[in-house]
């Protein structure tokens, strides 16, 4: 990859960057060998005659499909590869030859679906592996009303027909987005919501009625985005030159029935991308790192809109694209989060680039949480998340538990984003538990993983405690109950099955602990490495942490343990304890072996945020049992600050969470070299 590429790629450049020499048009169909589907303005009708693109986010690049009407009757499917070296268009299959004209059930005669103005009809399912294509303007007499519904899958290249739709064919279509909370398509056309499940291949009309300002006439287009965090639907853009545009909210948090939306069009700072200039269809997107909408409308500016404040911000970088295709932008403008870029086709001669809003260091998490592996990551930002009830058997993450108090959305104490979730012990609670638990599922719904037999997996969080929480013995029947920051458990079995893994806080001592069945055995060691099953050590204390035998730069804890009393070892750092008001970052490697058999391996290392990464736990040849389910295993995980059976008094406490990522592979934390030979996390500094 030459150096301008790699600028505006890999490199942390914050502002517009144009990719050199990257042009779609040079992998078109030339025009003498494919007479046959140049129509009136041939392959530049793709992008410049409303063609829409969208966001595989699996392989980090920007597909395009476009055509139709009397402009263009190829139908081949192109893609921007952002993750190639060199960074480049590729054309990735073969148009119909001497297409018919006229359509039917919106295919040509080799089943293949006909081109089409595809607008923002376009969307892009991770969890499928699957764009969905929403009908659109199809040859030659350019009608809307036909409800075809077609799939792409980029793994085999090929397309299928999913029949009709149900949505009104004689309505200017909105578009289509990907809701990642319930893996559905959302789809407007400009009376309704409606849902695409890529699994049934079922279209649902889920309510939302009302009437966005459109005008065909006036080439009055809009688009949907949603926000997934607040579990919202935008739409945004359109108008007939003469109003204000559209700004739409539907509430989707029961995608099963949405109700009418809220109508937004006086939203402060935003008539610049939701106005009578963006009846174009301007290209909108989610931005992660900072919970906001960005909108571009062309030029070197865009809107960043709150979708709680109801407020554009404007952000102006020089060196833009210039002005936007009068057709549309629609989904050629996308954000990538494992690349923390935008990016942008705003015609097929080359005009492709990047925009870059946010340092990468101030994006480590989203990076991070757009790693392959990633089953779980909450970042507790959103007010919308401390109002979700977990659900063991749909696999919802969310709150649950005995006690009516839920964790509080701290603004003020948190690592990135804009909050953390924050457990406060009144004093003298005479009870176990302060507040409901936070269930993180590996995985929603169908995604749902269990680990079980011959299986590894890992987790990372950030904790904080305050000044009385880590006080030494904070709680008066310290020696009998301790708090528990985390349970690893099956969904099936609650919080205390035979395979449960708990992390503790031992004897209120700021020492971290683990053990296994529900207090029944510590992660203990004899001789730092393998486990005793506390069986005890004989005359010699028993390595309460274990991180000493570790190669460097990971040396880390030897932490010794013999009758009630700590006392630093010989070899290492002594014992690891938490300081307060500190964040830390803790990361575990699970590798689950024969279950019953002595097999098993808990690693695990901790640092305050942002520096070396050490190890404190390192125990092998563990017996874990797992309970009699299929699949048996650990497919959840238990956020929480409770002491089992605590009725004495305590000191009014708190503690945090902020960064939780679970994952079947290993994922960079946020600071240091990171365990398990990830050599591409530079040691002193944040991920990346």
């Amino acid at each position: 990859m030459n150096g301008a590429q790699l600028t505006c790629v890999s490199q942390d450049v914050i502002g517009w960057c144009q990719i050199p020499n990257v042009n779609m048009f040079n992998v078109t169909p030339p025009a003498a060998t494919y007479p046959d589907i140049q129509a009136g303005q041939g392959a530049t009708a793709i992008v410049n005659n409303w063609g829409g693109g969208w966001a595989d986010t699996t392989r980090n690049s920007i597909g395009v499909w476009g055509g139709g009407h009397a402009d263009y009757y190829g139908n081949e499917v192109y893609s921007l590869n952002l993750a190639a070296s060199p960074i480049n268009f590729t054309r990735l299959n073969e148009p119909t030859r001497n297409p018919v004209t006229t359509c039917t059930n919106g295919a040509y005669q080799d089943g293949k679906p006909c081109s089409r103005h595809t607008y923002d009809y376009l969307a892009y399912s991770p969890s499928a592996d699957l764009m969905v294509n929403f009908s659109g303007s199809e040859p030659p007499g350019g009608s809307f009303c036909r409800e075809d519904i077609w799939e792409w899958a980029p793994s085999t290249l090929t397309w299928t027909a999913r029949g009709s739709g149900n949505w009104d064919c004689n309505s200017i279509y909105v578009g289509a987005a990907y809701d990642p909370n319930s893996q559905l398509v959302f789809f407007a056309d400009d009376h309704n919501i409606f849902t695409y499940n890529t699994t049934t291949h079922v279209m649902t009309n889920v309510g939302g009625a009302y009437q966005q300002r459109d005008d065909v006439n006036a080439s009055g287009f809009s688009s949907i985005v949603i926000d997934p965090v607040d579990k919202l639907a935008f739409v945004i853009g359109g108008g007939d030159r003469a109003s204000n545009g559209n700004l739409w909210k539907f509430d989707i948090s029961n995608p099963a029935s949405v109700p009418a939306p809220t109508n937004l069009f006086n939203a402060t700072g935003c008539s610049a991308f939701t106005g009578p200039s963006a009846y174009g269809g301007p290209g909108v997107a989610w931005y992660p790192t900072q919970n906001k909408i960005v909108i571009w409308n062309g030029g070197n500016s865009v809107g960043i809109y709150d979708p709680i404040a109801n407020s554009c911000t404007t952000s102006t970088f020089s060196g833009g694209p210039g002005a936007a295709q009068a057709h549309g932008t629609f989904g050629r403008f996308q954000y990538f989060p494992a690349l923390g870029k935008f990016g942008l086709v705003n015609d097929e001669n080359g005009s492709v680039w990047t925009l870059q809003l946010d340092s990468k260091a101030n994006i480590s998490f989203n990076f991070r949480c757009a790693a392959a592996g990633v089953l779980q990551c909450q970042g507790f930002d959103a007010p919308a998340t401390f109002t979700t009830t977990a659900n063991a058997s749909t696999f919802t993450s969310g709150f649950l538990g005995n006690s009516p108090n839920t964790p509080t959305r701290d603004t003020t104490n948190f690592v990135s984003g804009a909050s953390a979730a924050e457990w406060q012990w009144p004093a003298n609670l005479s009870a176990d538990n302060c507040c409901k638990d936070w269930w993180g599922m590996f995985g929603e719904g169908g995604a749902n993983q269990t680990f079980g037999a011959n299986s590894t997996f890992y987790f990372q969080f950030q904790w904080r405690g305050d000044s009385n929480y880590t006080s030494k013995q904070w709680m008066s029947d310290f020696a009998t109950s301790y708090p528990k920051l985390a349970i690893l458990e099956n969904t099936r079995n609650g919080a205390c099955g035979n395979g449960s893994l708990v992390i503790g806080d031992l004897k209120t001592n700021d020492n971290p602990d683990m053990y296994t069945n529900c207090g029944g055995f510590g992660l203990r060691t004899c001789d730092g490495q393998t486990w005793n099953g506390n069986n005890g050590c004989g005359a010699n204390p028993e390595q309460f942490q274990q991180g000493y035998l570790a190669p460097a730069p990971f040396t880390g804890y030897e932490c010794l343990y013999l009758n009630g009393v700590f006392t630093n070892g010989t070899h290492g750092l002594g014992c690891f304890s938490w300081n307060a008001n500190t964040w830390y970052t803790m990361y575990w490697k699970v590798t689950i072996g024969t279950p019953g058999s002595a097999n098993s391996t808990v690693e695990a290392w901790i640092a305050p945020y942002g520096l070396q990464l050490k190890k404190w736990l390192d125990v092998h040849n563990i017996t874990i049992t797992l309970d009699n389910f299929t699949p048996a295993g650990y497919n959840y995980i238990e956020m929480t600050s409770f002491a089992t059976g605590h009725t004495g008094t305590n000191l009014a406490a708190k503690s945090w969470i902020d960064e939780l990522i679970v994952s079947g592979q290993p994922i960079c934390p946020t600071g240091g070299v990171s365990p398990d030979g990830l050599t591409n996390c530079p040691a002193g500094t944040p991920f990346p």
